[in-house]
């Protein structure tokens, strides 16, 4: 269809202020003409997307929408109806409406907003059409559409005045679309898991839960600075005192910082938090989610990203499962595996030839931090868990806890035939496989019989999560005793037989104080201490399962541990 604006030749070598000048005659016409340019209700029975999805001819319809093109035909005139989400082509004849709303319709320029009742009917190219009836003038304008909308091009008045960028731009339209849709998947996706939406405060008195520069306001009637919330963490946090196993809030944060792609003043964010669950259980759910928005609104897992021009730039693959990698490893790869062995002066070395930026105010783990974000967080694209993450970057964050005196970790290799088999000194092994009833209460009272399958391997009982198999070994499964050496210990009255209980070493690693009235004072660091050869121990704290090498090879005796005692004591030695 060839398109014409509704403007005169005159209009298209005039001046925009002549533009303006010609609309307001127009506008003055039509209060002339008895009509009122703004401001009437009309009150429509279908969008103009849902009439273009479901269009059957022959059908009386009641539409609205900006006119954003024109043929002129003498008395007959072919224009185009835009909303927000379609556009739809009508039809006036001048004898169909009559002469008055003939003169009135000539009145109109592109940018009008008009209310039809009209007819459905196709063209002889099969054109999904209005055949006006009748119109109502719901709003004129008075500046014409930017480029004779033909596109809004120019990036800083697309940004600063975003009204005429969704006036002008279909893409840009679409995205905002898509985003709605997006937030409310997301909102539909936590509450169908039980998330519960709140809304947190947004003026605090202390700006907490990320470490950033605050807005800072004033409030009159308490006589007290207040703060625009920089992050809603620690009054999500206080809903879970208060009893919220899991809750979630969406909504906008504000931080007094540097304005660039990966910084705004304000920006939504989604922060949720889940009661009994750990880093495993909420990555799953942030997987899951992620996933489930992007098959239903971005057309798959594999996301392509464009640039102005719509050449793709980049693939981002969301297929699961996400990988996981620890914060230091990270670096390593990228800034060398004897970083973190660096003096501090040493890194800033480093980074000078590793091309990254640093200033002399930031402290040592900021030049780590400087590193991560230019050479790993900005080189990736599909996504990555990032674990152990320093305490310095996640202040509020749980820490880990990690006690290998106690527990040993072992991974296995499962026969991918038989799944009841591992290996183990170059054959398969067969696990240890056992059945054990237990007895359940439920809520309502009622007691159940349960079967649960027990699996053990050389290492000790096995776990099965999605990364693998794996095997624990403790010195628990040793010695079932350590109940009567607590008891022992307890009961002993003198030095003696406290030292003789000690040496049942039937206990879990625990610190051990003793003192009496002869002033005897004795401190000791007590458990069964496996040894082991060197080596064996993979990058990530699991050592192989693959090989009985790595078992220990018997504990550590009573006297080989640390100790220190008073001198009147039986024994001294140097506690390290």
């Amino acid at each position: 269809m060839f398109v014409i604006p509704l403007m005169s030749d005159e209009e298209n070598k005039s001046t925009e202020e002549e533009l303006i000048a010609v609309r307001r005659e127009k506008l003055n016409r039509l209060r002339e003409l008895g009509v009122n340019p703004y401001g009437e209700r009309f009150l429509i029975d279908k969008e103009i997307d849902e009439l273009s999805e479901s269009f059957n001819e022959g059908s009386k319809v009641v539409v609205a929408g900006r006119i954003t093109a024109h043929r002129d035909m003498g008395k007959s005139h072919f224009f185009d109806i835009s909303d927000f989400k379609g556009r739809i082509q009508c039809y006036l004849n001048a004898k169909a409406v009559g002469e008055e709303s003939f003169e009135i319709f000539k009145q109109l320029d592109l940018g009008d907003w008009i209310g039809i009742e009209g007819e459905t009917f196709k063209t002889k190219v099969g054109e999904p059409t209005v055949k006006v009836e009748s119109f109502k003038v719901l709003s004129k304008s008075l500046r014409p559409l930017p480029d004779k909308y033909h596109g809004l091009s120019d990036k800083e008045t697309r940004y600063r005045q975003r009204y005429l960028d969704l006036v002008s731009n279909e893409a840009s339209r679409n995205v905002f679309l898509k985003r709605s849709l997006i937030v409310r998947e997301i909102r539909d996706f936590l509450q169908d898991r039980g998330f519960i939406e709140v809304e947190t405060p947004m003026l605090q008195d202390v700006p907490g839960g990320a470490a950033a520069r605050p807005f800072e306001t004033h409030h009159n009637a308490l006589n007290m600075p207040l703060y625009m919330r920089i992050a809603p963490e620690l009054f999500l946090k206080r809903l879970l005192v208060g009893g919220m196993t899991k809750v979630f809030e969406l909504n906008r944060n504000f931080r007094n910082e540097g304005i660039s792609r990966r910084h705004n003043p304000e920006f939504t964010m989604l922060e949720a938090y889940w009661a009994y669950a750990d880093f495993e259980a909420m990555a799953d759910l942030v997987e899951e989610m992620v996933c489930s928005v992007a098959e239903k609104y971005c057309g798959g897992l594999n996301i392509e990203t464009k640039d102005e021009d719509g050449n793709v730039t980049k693939n981002i693959n969301l297929s699961r499962p996400w990988k996981r990698a620890p914060y230091k490893e990270l670096i390593k790869d990228v800034a060398g595996q004897d970083w973190f062995e660096f003096t501090s002066d040493q890194r800033r070395e480093k980074c000078a030839e590793l091309g990254v930026e640093i200033s002399e105010q930031m402290e040592d783990y900021e030049v780590t931090q400087q590193v991560f974000e230019k050479l790993v967080e900005e080189k990736t694209f599909d996504p990555l868990y990032v674990t152990h993450v320093p305490k310095e970057l996640v202040p509020l964050a749980k820490q880990n806890t990690d006690d290998d005196s106690l527990v040993d970790v072992y991974e296995l290799k499962v026969n991918p035939k038989d799944k009841n088999e591992y290996w183990l000194d170059g054959e398969w092994r067969k696990f240890e496989i056992s059945t054990i009833k237990l007895r359940l209460k439920t809520k309502i009272g009622l007691k159940i019989g349960v079967k649960k399958k027990l699996i053990w391997s050389e290492f000790g009982p096995v776990l099965k999560n999605k990364k693998g198999y794996f095997s624990f070994h403790s010195n628990a499964f040793e010695n079932i005793s350590s109940i009567d050496e607590w008891y022992q210990m307890n009961k002993a009255s003198n030095w003696t037989e406290f030292e003789s209980a000690l040496k049942m070493m039937s206990i879990p690693r625990f610190n051990i104080m003793y003192a009496d009235r002869e002033d005897s004072i004795f401190y000791m660091s007590l458990g069964k201490v496996p040894y082991r050869p060197k080596g064996g121990l993979r990058k990530n704290d699991i050592m192989y399962g693959d090989t009985s090498a790595v078992l220990s090879k018997g504990f550590l005796s009573f006297e080989d541990l640390g100790r220190r005692a008073s001198s009147s004591m039986p024994f001294y030695t140097a506690f390290s």
